[in-house]
């Protein structure tokens, strides 16, 4: 049996802003260097076709050198994706609280923000891919650098990104890979090779496997497991191959469908996991007494194959407290803040003094684990989740609802 999809969550995804609900906004495919399009209309970006994303007249950065707002700063954020110290740290140096309402996943976050229902100031994680909706429907504002001055702690290579050229809405947040995580003692052998994902299909494991519950992150591993290695296909028979392979895995090994693998992989609720890198980091918080860093593993594929992406800190457009947003994006990028907030949430930043090889050369992350690290080389040359045209978001998202729900 499948494990069944929550109600709340199907909801989600039937009435989301990113499908038919947006059904009136166009978003182009074909992606350009230049700010061409309108508050409804927006090229798709790629790395070999980045996108300056249009600044209209009606929203333009607010202006410099304002006093900042009383607050409280209200922020949209994954549950435990931010160092609670870091809150009470802001706090203690502005003066101003902060208020984290959280959401499970990016469907819900767009869906909640557009809605209303999240009255937010600042999104912390924001998916790349789902940026020209943001910026297309007047959800964000671009930002006033004058109040980001230590933006250049970031990574040079993710200061001018291909899906936001100039940084002018977004500021990178983390980095990371899709792979699997498995507990070393509860697999047969550890997942080695190139097809290490094989383990989720393996019926050994029957009850014990999990997958994201993302629509991106699991039909396109089930694309990649038919032979398909284009992640931002908009051919029906490519999505229908990978539901097919998906299906598949479900008879095998009845997979749970959440994003608790960081929890399940330590525990052992789960031997083996489709997990971002930075979960099977903040794992290590998890594990229970008497188990130790040495039985958790993380497979990834080739980098021919393997899926980077990086998430991303916006500033809403109705933003109450504008500046005080400012203000908690530039205390991020602080690297003593980033260094906290990496040993919570296990996440890898995207500043200098983060690269993969300064971090196993610190002794920070063990070496059984220094392979969920993104080195600088890996995130040029992975594979990326790129935003889709409405018309071919919507084949997916309707194929992982169906998936979901058994229709």
């Amino acid at each position: 049996m499948i494990h069944p999809m929550s109600r709340r969550r199907f909801l989600a995804l039937s009435a989301a802003g990113v499908g038919a609900g947006f059904g009136v906004i166009s978003v182009s495919s074909c992606g350009s260097d230049s700010s061409s399009g309108s508050s409804n209309s927006l090229p798709i970006a790629s790395p070999d076709k980045p996108v300056t994303l249009p600044i209209t007249s009606d929203n333009e950065p607010i202006a410099a050198d304002q006093a900042s707002e009383a607050g409280p700063l209200r922020i949209a954020n994954y549950s435990d994706f931010v160092a609670p110290e870091l809150l009470d740290k802001f706090a203690s140096e502005t003066g101003a609280t902060v208020e984290v309402s959280t959401f499970t996943d990016d469907i819900e976050a767009l869906s909640k923000i557009a809605s209303g229902a999240l009255d937010v100031d600042l999104l912390l994680s924001t998916a790349v891919d789902t940026l020209p909706k943001y910026v297309a429907t007047g959800l964000v504002q671009p930002l006033q650098k004058s109040y980001l001055t230590n933006y250049d702690n970031l990574w040079t290579s993710v200061q001018d990104p291909f899906y936001d050229k100039g940084g002018q809405y977004t500021v990178p947040y983390t980095v990371f890979s899709t792979g699997i995580g498995f507990r070393n003692d509860l697999v047969a052998a550890p997942l080695e090779g190139d097809a290490g994902w094989d383990a989720l299909w393996d019926g050994q494991y029957n009850g014990a496997t999990g997958l994201l519950d993302s629509y991106r992150e699991a039909i396109g591993l089930g694309l990649q497991h038919a032979g398909i290695d284009d992640i931002n296909t908009q051919s029906k028979d490519d999505i229908d191959a990978a539901v097919a392979e998906l299906k598949k895995m479900f008879a095998a090994t009845n997979p749970r469908v959440d994003i608790l693998g960081y929890q399940s992989i330590p525990e052992g609720t789960t031997a083996v996991n489709q997990l971002w890198s930075g979960d099977i980091l903040l794992a290590l918080g998890y594990l229970p007494d008497g188990t130790t860093a040495e039985q958790l593993g993380y497979w990834q594929p080739p980098i021919a194959k393997r899926v980077i992406n990086n998430d991303a800190m916006s500033i809403m457009r109705k933003a109450k407290n504008p500046v005080l947003a400012h203000q908690f994006i530039n205390f991020m990028l602080d690297p003593e803040n980033a260094a906290i907030n990496q040993a919570y949430i296990g996440y890898q930043s995207t500043l200098n003094g983060f690269e993969a090889e300064t971090l196993i050369e610190a002794g920070t992350i063990p070496t059984n684990l220094a392979n969920a690290l993104v080195t600088k080389d890996d995130f040029a040359q992975g594979l990326r989740i790129l935003a889709l045209p409405l018309a071919a978001d919507k084949l997916w998202q309707d194929a992982w609802s169906a998936l979901n729900t058994g229709a």
